[in-house]
């Protein structure tokens, strides 16, 4: 739409407003009218923001618009502002500052320099780096490196194969999966799954209904040469807990836990149903089993629990995790000095 559009219809609900006065129609067919006149003149006006929007874009290369979609070929410098439209990009394209859009796709690398709010999935093949803060209405994939200065959040699925940093949180309710090696300077959250199979470093704590923290067969020799993952918080699985090759400074807490090969835990581990350790595990605490309630976790079994005396929980070797009765000095299994 053009400014003369615009001017159209303005002069349309002029000559409304008139003949309203002088009874020419009625009231009820004039506040109709309005309204349909008001919402076309606001839909031209934004039009024509969206066009003047699209016309800052500085292109290297070849630049198309649809109904929905800007397609971009080359490179692209984007001022940002309102696009309500897929942004699509083959080649590198750059972002001056906040910007909003119903979706970006990127084939190469893609840098944003303020705030990030898509009405749709973000897609990119390549390297991806955000200024601020990346908050997404859908799916993030993300094949190479993201780096996002400042909080991550998405309403769907967060995915990453290949590298991922964030200074702030990672939120994403459909999951988190990353496949590589990452830093998260704040907490990571999700309603349903941290799933990491790689070495990655978060300072804060791990929040989701299952987590897991895995070692590709192929890498685990390589992996375990550079390092295992660190939690510096605690990790937190509502239902599941599987880690292994990781240190983790805070608590461990799930109805299911599992602690595998390599893996060294500081704070507490408190389980509700199972509790399966790996020999090579080193536990600084004595495990526990809690009540469901105790660590926030639903039950669907018809089991009742109740808040276990410390002469009630079961003791563990800290060194193998083979359970020991009570009044033992050394493990059975593994001849360990066991604490009284």
């Amino acid at each position: 739409m053009t400014q003369y559009d615009d001017s159209v219809y303005e002069e349309i609900l002029k000559e409304l407003e008139n003949s309203f006065k002088e009874g020419k129609i009625d009231e009820s067919s004039y506040q109709d009218l309005k309204q349909r006149y008001v919402k076309k003149l606001e839909e031209a006006k934004a039009r024509r923001e969206e066009t003047r929007t699209i016309m800052n874009f500085q292109v290297s290369g070849s630049q198309r618009v649809t109904d929905d979609a800007v397609k971009i070929s080359g490179s692209a410098n984007l001022p940002g502002g309102v696009i309500p439209k897929i942004i699509k990009i083959a080649g590198s394209g750059r972002i001056e500052s906040d910007i909003e859009c119903n979706g970006l796709r990127c084939a190469g690398s893609l840098h944003a320099g303020g705030r990030i709010l898509s009405h749709g999935d973000i897609h990119v093949s390549g390297s991806f780096h955000g200024n601020n803060s990346v908050l997404v209405e859908g799916d993030v994939d993300v094949s190479g490196s993201a780096k996002v200065d400042g909080d991550f959040d998405a309403s769907g699925i967060i995915t990453v194969s290949g590298s991922m940093k964030a200074d702030g949180d990672v939120n994403a309710k459909g999951g988190i999966r990353v496949f590589g090696s990452g830093k998260v300077d704040g907490n990571m959250y999700s309603d349903k799954e941290v799933d990491i199979k790689g070495s990655v470093k978060i300072d804060g704590s791990v929040v989701a209904e299952t987590v897991k923290f895995t070692t590709p067969h192929v890498f685990k020799r390589l992996i375990r040469r550079r390092g295992r993952s660190q939690v510096d918080g605690d990790i937190l699985g509502k239902e599941l807990v599987e880690i292994e090759n990781i240190e983790v400074d805070g608590d461990v807490r799930g109805k299911i836990v599992k602690i595998g090969p390599n893996s060294k835990i500081s704070g507490n581990i408190e389980f509700v149903e199972d509790l399966i350790i790996a020999e090579d595990a080193e536990l600084e605490n004595q495990p526990m089993k809690v009540s469901p309630h105790s660590i926030g976790v639903p039950t669907n079994s018809s089991k009742e629990y109740k808040d276990e005396s410390p002469n009630a929980v079961p003791k563990f070797c800290p060194k193998c995790g083979q359970e020991v009765g009570k009044g033992l000095k050394f493990c059975p299994a593994c001849g360990s000095e066991l604490s009284s």
